[in-house]
């Protein structure tokens, strides 16, 4: 009833990837290494919790559960067990961009669909179509170091205290440490030394918490 009997959709790094999440399924989602931010769609009165993933190893897998109760929604990070125990309680959504369908598949087994809820013809659980991974991109051992930060709210000020440039996403450095600071009106001020070596692209995730 809160939620107007509808499912969540799936975002990522701010842009819808799965419109509709159905109770049951599991989904399969492929990302080149980097920082991502995923996050439920917001729907009825619930408190939304998004997790950020720093996925700096090519072929790791993850296991996320979207967990919904009374006024929350949010991801899990969850262990190899417990992700591959789930998925083989659930049907697989496709995505379109691994040959599969995108929509559940025909019912089988009266047993194995009692928890399930299936879409109406309206509301097929479907994903965009999205584009093949592109080759893990290794950074040089030589040139300047590069910084990227994520970091829950939008508009948090993102600072390298230690020198006089302003910092700007993907901002080039050299060797060296340094000295981050984020901080976001109605937000705990957060900050942090790192050390980079010639080459290094270096992803930071902060999650500012609220005060």
């Amino acid at each position: 009833m809160l939620t107007n009997a509808t499912s969540p959709g799936i975002i990522h790094n701010k842009k819808k990837v799965l419109s509709l999440m159905v109770s049951g399924g599991f989904w399969k989602y492929y990302i080149n290494p980097g920082v991502h931010v995923f996050e439920p769609q917001q729907f009825g009165l619930y408190k939304k919790v998004p997790l950020t993933l720093t996925n700096d190893k090519p072929g790791q897998t993850y296991y996320v559960e979207l967990v919904v109760n009374i006024g929350y929604i949010g991801f899990h990070l969850r262990s190899e067990p417990v992700g591959l125990a789930g998925i083989s309680e659930c049907y697989e959504l496709g995505t379109g961009s691994n040959g599969q369908s995108g929509t559940l598949p025909a019912k089988t087994d009266e047993a194995a669909t009692d928890n399930v809820a299936v879409p109406d013809s309206k509301e097929k659980a479907q994903a965009e179509i999205l584009p093949k991974p592109e080759p893990a991109q290794i950074s040089p051992a030589t040139g300047p170091a590069t910084i990227h930060v994520v970091t829950p709210p939008e508009n948090a000020r993102i600072r390298i205290m230690n020198i006089k440039p302003k910092f700007h996403q993907g901002i080039e450095l050299k060797p060296g440490k340094y000295h981050i600071e984020i901080s976001a009106e109605g937000y705990f001020t957060e900050s942090k030394w790192v050390a980079l070596a010639k080459g290094e692209a270096l992803n930071l995730n902060f999650t500012l918490l609220a005060k």
